[in-house]
């Protein structure tokens, strides 16, 4: 089975997390996907998704 791991991050954090959780699905093979990267993402054969962004509160 197939994940696909989108994210938005600007230093680092939601990347880390998304790779735990990577490492935690051992059932799946993962695809991380940093947003500001990539132009089109792959759904073909994609059985579960994850959208991750940045939460800034700016304090």
């Amino acid at each position: 089975m197939k994940a696909l791991l989108l994210y938005s991050s600007r230093e680092g954090q939601t990347k880390k997390i998304l790779e735990f959780i990577d490492n935690e699905l051992t059932d799946y093979q993962c695809d991380l996907v940093d947003l500001h990267q990539t132009t089109a993402v792959e759904w073909d054969l994609t059985t579960k998704c994850l959208l991750v962004l940045l939460f800034d509160m700016g304090i």
